[in-house]
């Protein structure tokens, strides 16, 4: 929960990337992941393939408005980006269906946000994350490799 002690806190951490990894673990610290995992592991894998911060604070954070009540004027409040604030909301999946999710992303042009999208994915394609998988794990995992070309075709393009 971002209470108002939580916010100020938070708010306060001067390092925008220490600052992500404080919100993550707030939000993120019971939730599991498909495979039953802590879901913080896939945000780390995320985050840790990069270098730079932008992408590293992203990575960390690709699911925060999506899957918790934290909105793009609270990112803002605390201190973050505008670059980065865009790309967060760029990967945030709403009504939409997947596809058209996808499409959002790639119409969208940001790099950053494409290049997390296809870190995101590549980690949900690992199926040794899943003890047990079943036909829906697999369909799913299709699905995903499908939607990686179509991604990593248009991150080709913007270079």
């Amino acid at each position: 929960m971002l209470d108002k002690e939580n916010f100020e806190f938070i708010r306060e951490i001067e390092d925008n990337y220490k600052k992500a990894t404080m919100l993550a673990n707030l939000f993120f610290k019971d939730k599991k992941d498909k495979g039953g995992f802590p879901y913080l592991g896939h945000l780390q894998y995320v985050s840790n393939s990069f270098e730079d911060e932008e992408h590293k604070i992203v990575g960390m954070l690709h699911d925060i408005i999506e899957d918790t009540v934290v909105s793009k004027t609270i990112l803002y409040e605390l201190g973050f980006s505008d670059k980065v604030i865009e790309a967060i909301d760029v990967l945030t999946k709403n009504d939409e269906d997947y596809m058209s999710y996808i499409n959002k992303i790639c119409n969208s042009n940001n790099a950053l946000a494409i290049d997390i999208k296809l870190k995101d994915l590549e980690h949900n394609m690992d199926i040794a994350r899943i003890i047990n998988p079943t036909d829906e794990d697999y369909q799913r995992i299709e699905k995903y490799k499908k939607c990686y070309k179509i991604l990593e075709e248009k991150r080709k393009k913007l270079c």
